[in-house]
């Protein structure tokens, strides 16, 4: 069966034309609501969800009708594989049953992974910069600013190494590298 869903979010984006180009298609049933696709938290796709059955192929009139995020899309990808329902989207010229859908699908799939990585290693960059200046309510203690005065200058001097510097201050060289560009090369006044 051919199942179209079509989807007029909060500020409006013309129910009607999405309905026309699936009807222009020969959908047997279409399912519509006016709805935010930030989530996946809208009562008429779970009711469409519940109500397809295996074979059936479910039309959109593109992608972010059926959702706005990737890792969304991804889970209802899944879910309608797990039917054995096929997901069609007119404008992306998407096809679940071809061999360009299937490629698509793995790509989507390699995009989630470096968005996964990429905000693990920003989260990792965080910790350093914190861990670099250590902090403490907005300001570092003057003790501290001391000490990496001292190692900043051996460092900036060349007497050490910026492994040996990170060593001395108890922190990563990464993370010294980070200090150091924080600060802008300027010294800590006492």
């Amino acid at each position: 069966m051919k199942i179209g869903y079509a989807r007029e979010n909060l500020n409006g984006n013309n129910l009607e034309e999405q309905i026309r180009k699936l009807n222009a298609i020969g959908i047997d049933k279409i399912y519509s609501e006016k709805a935010s696709g930030k989530d996946m938290n809208r009562p008429v796709m779970r009711k469409m969800f519940s109500e397809l059955k295996y074979g059936d192929t479910l039309y959109v009139d593109d992608f972010s009708r059926i959702s706005r995020n990737s890792n969304d899309i991804m889970t209802i990808l899944e879910e309608l594989k797990s039917k054995c329902v096929t997901l069609v989207s007119l404008n992306e010229g998407f096809n679940g049953h071809t061999e360009r859908g299937k490629n698509m699908i793995d790509a989507i799939r390699a995009i989630i992974d470096l968005e996964h990585k990429s905000f693990e290693e920003s989260g990792e960059d965080a910790i350093d910069i914190f861990k670099a200046r250590k902090y403490v309510k907005g300001r570092p203690p003057k003790a501290e600013d001391e000490k990496f005065n001292e190692v900043y200058k051996m460092w900036s001097n060349r007497e050490i190494t910026a492994y040996k510097a990170a060593e001395l201050l108890g922190i990563s060289r990464r993370a010294f590298y980070l200090k150091v560009n924080a600060i802008g090369y300027i010294m800590f006044d006492n």
